[in-house]
């Protein structure tokens, strides 16, 4: 996967279901969305992450004083 560049399609897939808040339940506003992912998808997602991690880190990629919001 890694080496064509190619995520699977299958992974892409997530299941978005409303979550309901606070006050009137027939008001859209009061739910928020959440996401749910594959199993899989997750596992890779870390592993991509602390790969890439590890890579910028060795390489002295990031600067220790850089920040994001």
């Amino acid at each position: 996967m890694l080496a064509q560049g190619n995520y699977p399609e299958k992974l892409k897939f997530s299941l978005i279901k409303p979550i309901y808040k606070s006050g009137d339940k027939s008001s859209a506003s009061n739910y928020r969305p959440i996401s749910l992912l594959p199993t899989f998808s997750k596992i890779f997602e870390k592993v991509i992450y602390k790969r890439l991690f590890d890579h910028l880190n060795y390489n002295a990629v990031l600067d220790e004083h850089q920040f994001g919001f």
